[in-house]
């Protein structure tokens, strides 16, 4: 046995809201914009060659000789992230 439901008023009301519930009221305050919640995260790949030349100027500055090209690397990745936001900060400050 196959039953179909009759639509009526109450359950029509109840799905379908008319458009008029969805305009603004006079006078109402247009909602702002968000601002971002804070600078991007830092992108090593797209900083890699800035990266590299850091470290070797680490390695340079070293003797060239004892310690580990995963140091210097991680230190340059380091010295880069850092000099990025604080020039982030700097014009962030001079554009409020």
């Amino acid at each position: 046995m196959h039953r179909t439901r009759k639509a009526t008023s109450e359950t029509i009301s109840t799905t379908v809201k008319p458009a008029a519930a969805k305009a603004t009221k006079p006078g109402r305050a247009v909602p702002r914009m968000a601002k971002p919640a804070g600078p991007p995260a830092f992108d090593r790949e797209m900083h890699r060659q800035e990266i590299a030349v850091t470290a070797y100027q680490l390695w340079l500055a070293r003797g060239e000789g004892q310690g580990s090209a995963a140091e210097d690397w991680a230190r340059a990745e380091i010295i880069v992230q850092l000099r990025y936001s604080a020039e982030q900060r700097a014009s962030a400050a001079d554009s409020e």
